[in-house]
């Protein structure tokens, strides 16, 4: 019995292009993380959904923070606004993590007495990520 696996890619990129509303954007993530094959066929396209629908570039920020040197690559490429500047504290992706904020521990503990505004470049100076400033 043939499975969603089993479509074409064709196919599979044509059922991703539905899914890249706001509303729709968990449903694309989860179809990336459901096998390495998916991940190949969703992957650009949920980088550049997210890029089109955020006006913040969380995937970016998480990238500068957790020293993910691919993830930034894939959110420059596809859009991301590398020059965007937002506050440590304000609400994380609404869709990933409803209600949650950015917090010392998204940052490896790291503590900031108040919050400012800072960039990706910031953000992995701060926490040390030599690879990202280079």
């Amino acid at each position: 019995m043939a499975s969603f696996t089993d479509l074409p890619v064709e196919i599979l990129i044509m059922i991703g292009a539905y899914l890249t509303d706001f509303y729709s954007f968990r449903a694309l993530w989860a179809l990336t993380v459901t096998s390495r094959r998916n991940h190949h066929v969703f992957n650009d396209l949920l980088y550049q959904t997210h890029a089109g629908i955020h006006t913040t570039p969380y995937a970016l920020q998480w990238g500068a923070i957790s020293g993910q040197m691919r993830t930034l690559e894939w959110a420059v490429q596809n859009g991301a606004d590398v020059n965007y500047s937002g506050t440590v504290g304000e609400p994380t992706d609404p869709q990933l993590h409803p209600g949650r904020l950015i917090s010392a521990r998204d940052i490896h503990e790291f503590h900031i007495q108040k919050p400012r505004s800072s960039t990706a470049l910031h953000l992995a100076v701060m926490m040390g990520n030599d690879k990202v400033v280079e």
